[in-house]
């Protein structure tokens, strides 16, 4: 990723501002039939145009924030005369068991949580929401990385994305002109095989995934899709925001943006499955970038730092933070461009591999 002279702060709003309002246009309950009766003030089973609530959110208050950990209690008041048979509770959009009026802790994650009602009864059935905030006071782990090996890297090379298939390295690097998808022989620093994108596109963050390889690019809204064999564009896929990292998440996809959000997507269509935040114990976490899957956690450099987080992508917390700092040739360490960026995994060999845009090295860390 690179804000030199390319990425523009008044594009970026622009796209995660309209991002946003699609996710909440899609997502949003009230474009069903019901919610819009409910919403014109009349009744789901009568044209009776003065349509009263019949119960609503006491507690948790709206935007009331919570402690990663603890259940959320779930009160109702109910207006008088009105008998309500039962409720349904969902967080974030999923169907949640709540015991004694708690909903219990291990559904939330960073950041905000939608807390959804629909309660039925005699002749109605009306819903109600709210959301909390979920907060951690505890602070990551910070490890400093030990090098194994080093291995030298194309310093034309402006890394976007990374990731280890059978024993080579797959590369796809950015700037208008210069983008490209690449296989290369790690020992050698030979580049194998290659596809330029067209000149007017950014590219970005790459990933393997039922033997088809998935390249973002920055602004352009698309994603090509190649054979992982021959490199053919099997197809393009378009998203609406910027696109930064994206790696494997089960039989998904997961990608970064640049905030501090994740988006889930299905691999077929890039289609919205679902999205979760990036926390740690100050609050989020934005420039997500490059992505890499290791061992059930997301691994992710954070633009125009030194430090990859280690991410749960159960809750969105960080647990771990590694300081990559001391690993940063010095000819590069006042870059305000060649930044660190670029995690791969051998999943066979459980080696772990990092560089940086245009760095001379590729390093092989442990922890």
């Amino acid at each position: 990723m690179s804000v030199f002279p390319h990425k523009s702060k008044l594009s970026f709003c622009l796209t995660v501002l309209s991002f946003s309002v699609m996710l909440l246009q899609a997502c949003d309950p009230s474009n069903s039939t019901d919610e819009k009766k409910i919403k014109s003030n009349k009744t789901i089973d009568s044209p009776t145009a003065n349509y009263q609530s019949k119960l609503d959110i006491k507690v948790p208050a709206v935007g009331q924030s919570v402690r990663f950990g603890d259940s959320v209690k779930v009160e109702t008041m109910l207006a008088p005369g009105a008998v309500v048979d039962s409720i349904q509770y969902r967080v974030n959009r999923q169907l949640v068991s709540v015991k004694n009026a708690y909903i219990p802790a291990h559904v939330f994650r960073a950041g905000r949580n939608d807390i959804d009602l629909t309660a039925f009864g005699k002749g109605f059935k009306e819903q109600l929401n709210t959301h909390v905030q979920v907060n951690t006071s505890k602070a990551p782990n910070v490890i400093k990385p030990k090098i194994v090996k080093t291995f030298a890297h194309d310093t034309k090379a402006y890394t976007q994305g990374l990731f280890w298939h059978q024993g080579f390295l797959y590369e796809g690097t950015g700037q208008f002109g210069e983008s490209m998808l690449r296989k290369v022989n790690l020992v050698q620093n030979k580049v194998l095989q290659s596809i330029d994108l067209p000149g007017n596109v950014f590219g970005e963050g790459i990933a393997l995934h039922n033997d088809k390889i998935y390249q973002l690019t920055w602004q352009s809204h698309k994603a090509y899709v190649y054979d992982a064999k021959t490199f053919a564009l099997k197809k393009e896929l378009e998203y609406p925001t910027e696109g930064w990292g994206i790696t494997n998440y089960g039989n998904q996809l997961i990608m970064s943006d640049g905030t501090q959000n994740l988006y889930v997507l299905a691999p077929e269509n890039f289609s919205l499955v679902d999205q979760f935040q990036v926390y740690d114990h100050v609050g989020p976490i934005n420039q997500i970038n490059e992505l890499e899957w290791i061992e059930g956690k997301i691994w992710a450099n954070v633009y125009l730092t030194n430090f990859i987080l280690i991410i749960d992508p159960k809750t969105g917390f960080v647990e771990s933070k590694i300081d990559m700092s001391g690993l940063i040739p010095s000819t590069y360490a006042n870059s305000n461009d060649n930044v660190l960026n670029g995690i791969a995994y051998d999943v066979q060999t459980k080696r772990i591999f990092v560089t940086g845009k245009r760095w001379p090295v590729i390093y092989q860390i442990a922890l």
